[in-house]
C-alpha cells in the first residue's frame, strides 16, 4: 500500500470520516465495521473513486454490506 501518494490515503481518511459523521459513529467503529480489505479496496481504487461523489460511495453495495 506503501507505492500511492498521499491522496489516496487521504481520500480514503476523508470517506471513513464522512461515513463517521453521517452514521454518528466513532471511527473506529466505521474502520472496525469495512475491515481490513474493504479499507484496502477503497485505498487501492481511490483514483478511481475519486470521480464519484462522496455521498454515492457511502451507499455503494460492497460498502452496505460491510457496515
Amino acid at each position: 500500500m506503501a507505492e500511492k501518494n498521499n491522496s489516496a490515503l487521504f481520500f480514503t481518511c476523508s470517506l471513513i470520516e464522512f461515513i463517521g459523521r453521517k452514521v454518528l459513529q466513532p471511527r473506529k467503529f466505521i474502520t472496525d465495521a469495512l475491515g481490513k480489505e474493504a479499507i484496502e479496496r477503497i485505498y487501492d481504487y481511490a483514483d478511481v473513486f475519486h470521480c464519484e461523489p462522496i455521498a454515492i460511495l457511502e451507499t455503494a453495495g460492497w460498502m452496505q454490506a460491510e457496515l
